[in-house]
């Protein structure tokens, strides 16, 4: 009653999408439609939206994204699908969004290519976490643009370890597969893989046979920025979860403010922290005086080159762990721990060669962790869309002799 039914609100949606450009330029929406032999008849098929805020924020997010389908309830069977950014308070960055009949290799073709289209534009080196759905699959061994450099793609690990573990039902072996996954050295990534392979051949095969970079972080590279499910997107689509049954203009509706909401909250929050003048949102601070605390413990330090920054790195020994060495390297900004590569900051053995050289370890952290680029992120503004009556015309109503 408070929302309309479902037909209605489908013939709702068009102008509905219209008033939010109108009101917000810079709003991208892109149709999809069936063709049909009747004149004047748009038979639904995509419908895709991202709002300007999003486009101009996710400049300032880490280029990491996460992208996930969920099921909408109501009339129609239909699909959700959602991609998100992660700020530098390692919180949710909603990017875009779009309704498609299912999910399929054509839906998600579709989403990608007016995702880098419009939002992912000319930044490169991508880091793009999915689950395994065949669509995404075949769409990403398909273009180019999914293709290194300019985007890397990686599996969720929490997908891929439910599929581990159906296959092989053993709690040990998916603990094991889990630790390999996140361990950061590769030297501990074969202990582990070393584990699988005693208590299950395979299993090890199996997972062999899947491309390291794809699933370990000992392989990433740093384009994961330690992010190792799409447990960012799914949250996201939880938050959406008491919209995902309402009509479908009552749903976008919800998005928008939503989205509205989170912008206000967090901007407000970027001017309390460069208020405060913090360099770091309370996320980053907080791992960052982590490492601070363990860089305390490490006893020694051997100098290599003093040119390129390389050193080693002795650690705290104590109860039979610690006493590890780790090279250094502050031109590359590696260390062989693996922490400063994956995550964009140093880690204690980095932060302990800065400390006895005198540098300040904030200059090696990213950008993107920064309350510059936290406020940079919430700094654009929307507009209410007002009453109906101020709406513009449905873009279809021009269009009634056009066939679809």
């Amino acid at each position: 009653m408070v929302f309309g039914d479902f037909e209605t609100s489908f013939k709702t949606l068009p102008r509905y999408m219209a008033a939010l450009k109108y009101f917000n330029p810079g709003t991208v929406v892109e149709w999809a439609h069936q063709s049909s032999i009747m004149q004047g008849e748009h038979i639904f098929k995509f419908l895709f939206w991202t709002y300007k805020p999003s486009i101009d924020g996710f400049k300032s997010c880490r280029p990491v994204i996460s992208i996930d389908g969920t099921h909408l309830y109501g009339k129609y069977e239909m699909k959700l699908l959602i991609v998100v950014g992660i700020d530098a308070n390692n919180n949710i960055f909603p990017l875009a969004y779009a309704i498609v009949a299912r999910e399929s290799f054509e839906s998600w073709t579709w989403f990608l290519v007016l995702l880098w289209r419009h939002i992912v534009r000319e930044r490169q080196g991508i880091g793009l976490i999915s689950d395994r759905h065949r669509g995404i699959l075949q769409c990403v061994q398909t273009h180019d643009w999914l293709q290194p450099p300019s985007t890397h793609h990686r599996f969720c690990v929490r997908h891929l370890k439910s599929n581990f573990n159906k296959k092989f039902l053993n709690s040990d072996l998916e603990k094991l597969m889990w630790l390999a996954a996140i361990e950061h050295q590769k030297k501990k990534y074969k202990m582990r893989m070393e584990q699988i392979k005693t208590m299950s051949p395979p299993a090890h095969l199996w997972l062999k046979s899947l491309p390291e970079e794809k699933w370990t972080l000992h392989k990433d590279n740093g384009h994961r920025w330690g992010a190792m499910t799409t447990n960012v997107s799914e949250s996201y689509n939880g938050l959406l979860k008491k919209a995902r049954g309402l009509p479908v203009t009552a749903m976008v509706r919800y998005t928008f403010k939503n989205l509205v909401d989170r912008f206000v909250e967090r901007s407000t929050l970027a001017d309390l922290l460069i208020a405060d003048k913090k360099f770091w949102p309370r996320a980053v601070e907080k791992k960052f005086d982590e490492y601070w605390e363990r860089s305390l413990k490490h006893t020694d330090m051997q100098q290599y080159n003093a040119t390129k920054g390389v050193f080693e790195i002795l650690t705290f020994a104590h109860e039979g762990k610690g006493g590890n060495i780790h090279k250094v390297s502050a031109e590359g900004k590696k260390c062989s721990c693996g922490k400063w590569r994956n995550y964009h900051m140093p880690c204690s053995h980095a932060i302990k060669f800065c400390d006895i050289r005198g540098i300040q370890p904030k200059d090696y952290v990213s950008k993107y962790y920064s309350c510059r680029f936290y406020k940079q992120t919430y700094s654009g503004n929307f507009s209410p869309l007002g009453d109906e009556a101020y709406w513009p015309p449905s873009p279809f109503s021009l269009l009634a002799n056009t066939e679809y």
